[in-house]
């Protein structure tokens, strides 16, 4: 049994993502590799995407190994060198690829459908997170992954540099309901506010009574300009719109973005983006 077990479709003279948009999938596919197997290719001169759905393997990325464990999420930009290595007895990922410098600065929109029933606990979009130490919570919080398998929010609180907004949010309380149902941004970590937990919220703070009901799907968009951020939420029968001053916590300038589900709660998203202004210095993702 070889152990090289591709999966491609390609389409090599990119087709169009949408119209007036110099955005070209290349290529989608399916890579099943046994263990021992190290790849290493030549420069690529597109952006590939993978997405690891069993086993585990690592990417080397500027002389760093970056681990993947299933649900894990790698890019590659434009001009690297691909290399990787099976850990596990087999790993299998989906990468998809596309042509154009710019494609890494396309890929905070997102559309996300309530798949649970449960009226407590939130979903969380996070924003320019990264490691706010001690050892070994550092900068680049892909270098900690394992250590948020289990993801206990103490985790996130006190070693993370980061914005959150909670939405499709409860109370905690075992009475909690649909009419507890609010929007709130956070600052991480709690250091900042003297380890007081309440401290950490941005004003104002919004309700959320009849948005996110289950099945419906809800069209998301996250804007950050300097020291304003709004987040827009729209399903087919309404749209609110979301604001928060950010002059009122210390400011982030980069990192990466991230969701995260408290227990029972679960949720579909498709059509994730991120972009920017061109005129801006790029940032993580």
């Amino acid at each position: 049994m070889s152990p090289y077990h591709p999966r491609l479709l390609s389409y090599p003279a990119a087709m169009p993502a949408a119209p007036n948009i110099p955005l070209g999938l290349r290529s989608v596919g399916r890579d099943e590799l046994l263990k021992g197997v190290s790849i290493v290719s030549c420069h690529k001169n597109f952006t590939q995407l993978f997405w690891s759905v069993a086993g585990e393997g690592s990417f080397l990325r500027e002389g760093r190994w970056y681990e993947q464990t299933p649900g894990s999420i790698f890019c590659y930009e434009p001009d690297s060198i691909h290399e990787l290595i099976v850990k596990s007895d087999k790993w299998c990922y989906y990468w998809i690829s596309f042509d154009h410098k710019h494609a890494l600065n396309w890929l905070r929109d997102f559309d996300f459908t309530r798949m649970d029933t449960v009226d407590r606990f939130v979903c969380i979009v996070y924003l320019y997170a990264s490691g706010a130490g001690p050892e070994p919570y550092t900068e680049d919080i892909t270098e900690w992954n394992r250590l948020r398998q289990i993801p206990y929010m103490a985790t996130y609180f006190d070693h993370m540099n980061l914005l959150h907004i909670s939405y499709a949010a409860f109370n905690n309380k075992i009475d909690a309901g649909k009419d507890s149902a609010y929007i709130r941004a956070r600052r991480y970590p709690r250091s900042l506010f003297g380890g007081q937990f309440d401290r950490m919220e941005l004003e104002p703070d919004y309700t959320a009574i009849d948005l996110f009901e289950p099945g419906m799907e809800h069209h998301m968009t996250i804007i950050k300009r300097g020291e304003e951020m709004y987040m827009n939420v729209s399903n087919i029968n309404e749209e609110r719109l979301y604001y928060w001053d950010l002059s009122q916590v210390p400011g982030l300038q980069k990192g990466r973005i991230g969701l995260r589900h408290m227990w029972q709660r679960a949720g579909l998203y498709k059509n994730i983006t991120v972009s920017q202004l061109e005129n801006r210095k790029s940032e993580s993702c």
